[in-house]
């Protein structure tokens, strides 16, 4: 049976501690024990993870490997890509947050948990709600169903490179890497609905590279690069606060590479331990309105991922004060400029290809 890795060892391999990058250090946060210079190719796979037909297995590595020699680039401190080399990035980068067991986990959860809602209003269902479940049928395929379409609603986000000193932590690598963060809609106090959503205003994608870089991809009319460069060199603190994410967002295992404190990262995983084994699956009632005419209630649900027990505030990052001053009240206006002209772009195509057919 073929073995798939949900984080290319591509990806692994840059935080490798041997030469020939084969071997890598793990922290097991179910038991805080740590291994040093361990086997990398065993390291964040499962048995015929996408499938026995290998075709998403097959896509999964031509991405990898066009996408290997761009992130090659960037671990040098390059920024300077080519719109084809930022297509791959971005290509590769959504596919990275998609295709992890522990983001299917938490996506089958929610669908459970609206399924059974919906199945309470229901009087020959409510009483069997405890003894059903549901699940995605080849979810990963799903998902990569998606990826074409949902890549155009982030290509106007910035690509970013985050870089950490050699006196400061190094940057740590978990088994959902890529990291959903939105500073800008933390900060309205007035927002109630999910701030992990990727057609959002203020969106950040975060994912390590290398014990020394990390990607970001963030919404550029909403954030301005305090040094005026797309190459931060951030500080220790928020360094640690991106480590701390992974611990969050990771299954049972971080990996890395140099020297570590084995007590302060024993303390980040029992800090996080809580919110990384709890559903993470977020499902509220958050409002409900009753139809006068026909007396049907309607409620209104928050579905999506548990915000992260982290403030999201950095020191490479303000706001643009024109962009922060305008009330954000419903999800429309909480939406990318760029989402509506995609959505609007798709629209166009469609009536055309209807006129076309008539």
């Amino acid at each position: 049976m073929p073995k798939h890795h949900y984080v290319p060892r591509m990806l692994l391999k840059n935080f490798a501690v041997d030469e020939d990058k084969n071997l890598i250090n793990i922290h097991l946060l179910k038991d805080n024990r740590f291994l040093y210079s361990k086997a990398l190719y065993g390291q964040a796979q499962e048995n015929d993870l996408y499938g026995s037909d290998q075709k998403l297995e097959q896509f999964f590595g031509k991405l990898e490997t066009t996408a290997s020699l761009v992130l090659a680039k960037l671990n040098t401190g390059n920024i300077s890509l080519l719109e084809e080399e930022q297509w791959y990035l971005k290509l590769f980068m959504l596919n990275q947050l998609s295709r992890t067991p522990g983001f299917v986990s938490v996506q089958d959860s929610c669908f459970e948990k609206l399924a059974k809602k919906r199945a309470s209003y229901d009087k020959n269902f409510k009483k069997y709600l405890d003894e059903f479940g549901t699940s995605l049928n080849e979810p990963y395929k799903l998902y990569f169903s998606f990826s074409r379409d949902l890549l155009s609603i982030i290509l106007d986000l910035r690509i970013g490179l985050l870089e950490t000193k050699k006196e400061n932590p190094f940057f740590i690598i978990g088994q959902n890497p890529v990291i959903i963060l939105n500073p800008f809609l933390k900060e309205k106090n007035h927002w109630i609905w999910s701030t992990q959503g990727i057609i959002l205003k203020g969106l950040i994608m975060a994912m390590p590279i290398s014990p020394r870089f990390s990607l970001i991809l963030y919404d550029s009319l909403r954030y301005t690069l305090l040094n005026k460069n797309p190459k931060w060199i951030i500080n220790s603190s928020d360094v640690e606060k991106l480590n701390n994410f992974q611990y969050c967002n990771t299954v049972d295992c971080i990996y890395f590479s140099n020297l570590i404190n084995e007590e302060k990262y024993i303390q980040k995983n029992n800090l996080y331990r809580n919110y990384r084994e709890s559903d993470k699956a977020d499902f509220q009632i958050i409002g409900s309105s009753i139809d006068e005419k026909t007396g049907y209630k309607t409620e209104i649900t928050k579905t999506g991922t548990k915000e992260f027990p982290i403030e999201q505030k950095f020191s490479f990052i303000g706001y643009k004060a024109i962009e922060y001053a305008k009330p954000i009240i419903s999800y429309n206006d909480a939406k990318r400029e760029h989402v509506d002209e995609v959505n609007l772009k798709r629209k166009n195509r469609l009536k055309n290809r209807r006129s076309e057919t008539l």
